[in-house]
């Protein structure tokens, strides 16, 4: 911590037990989708703080794809988050819920020795925690982030397998105050947006 006198010691336990299914659907030769569903339940527990949290949740996640041709395919993907607190927050915690959305392609060539893929996403989180102008973590944040990923696969030979990726994001706090303390009081700043 920047501060000394506003250290922290702690004693922090998080169980978390999150079975998945999915299940994978073929409508017919083009159209194929997913669906599926993680349930998390989770207890965490902060003995210092007096913190004693028992929380359940269930993240649906659902898919679609097209394939116009054998080597070309285009995914429509959605589904939901859920993370237990960071245990390095000072005060009250809750669990990190997210939500994504994703569309992207894929394309087979070289006779399937090839691939090319790409996606966008959009991703929202709530609950983050940030550090703020004293060092501490804090639970008051809500961040957007936004980007796309590029992959290419190839065997040119068998035997030698190369990857080449590239991921963009740009992520921005969408809710997000700091107190920062001026010697005279402290001054509550709007930092939404950066």
């Amino acid at each position: 911590v920047t501060i000394p006198a506003f250290g922290q010691v702690g004693d922090s336990k998080s169980f978390v037990f999150a079975p998945y299914v999915v299940d994978r659907l073929a409508f017919s030769a083009r159209w194929q989708g997913f669906v599926g569903a993680r349930f998390d339940v989770l207890n965490y527990e902060d003995t210092p703080s007096g913190t004693d949290r028992d929380d359940t949740n269930l993240s649906p996640l659902l898919g679609l794809v097209f394939a116009p041709t054998k080597d070309l395919s285009l995914h429509l993907s959605a589904g939901s988050s859920f993370a237990p607190p960071s245990t390095q927050v000072v005060g009250p915690r809750e669990p990190e819920k997210g939500k994504q959305l994703e569309a992207g392609a894929k394309l087979q060539f070289l006779e399937g020795k090839a691939f090319l893929g790409g996606s966008f996403y959009t991703l929202q989180r709530e609950n983050i925690a940030i550090p703020d102008s004293s060092g501490l973590l804090k639970e008051v944040g809500d961040q957007r982030s936004r980007g796309f990923e590029l992959d290419f696969t190839a065997e040119p030979r068998k035997g030698l397998v190369t990857y080449v990726s590239y991921a963009f994001t740009d992520s921005e706090l969408t809710r997000f105050s700091d107190s920062v303390f001026t010697g005279t009081g402290y001054l509550v700043t709007d930092r939404s947006g950066n």
